[in-house]
């Protein structure tokens, strides 16, 4: 989703252009029924067991915890979503170095 909004936000405001292209933007999407996803699902619905099981034994509530506990800072996200394909972002690097002298490339 985050991908659509930033195609959306390029749409909307073009470089070199003080007013929106589009007034009316729809973003579509289908939802997502994770627990009924295969294989991935059955491990949704393995971890939402326990989950309903510490909820009601202990009294336990992630509501109640301190949100700065939850909190990555923002290098440590690049970090991690680059490990997910560590080869692609080597490559859209190199890309980048490359062609570093073509202005429409890295413009």
């Amino acid at each position: 989703m985050v991908g659509a909004w930033a195609a959306f936000l390029r749409c909307v405001t073009p470089p070199l252009l003080t007013t929106p292209i589009f007034a009316i933007c729809v973003i579509l999407g289908t939802p997502i029924n994770s627990h009924a996803s295969g294989a991935i699902g059955k491990v949704y619905q393995a971890i939402e067991r326990r989950a309903e099981w510490i909820r009601k034994n202990t009294g336990f509530r992630i509501h109640n915890l301190n949100p700065q506990w939850l909190h990555t800072p923002g290098w440590a996200n690049v970090v991690g979503f680059k490990m997910t394909n560590p080869m692609g972002s080597l490559m859209g690097c190199w890309e980048l170095v490359v062609k570093l002298a073509e202005r429409q490339f890295v413009g």
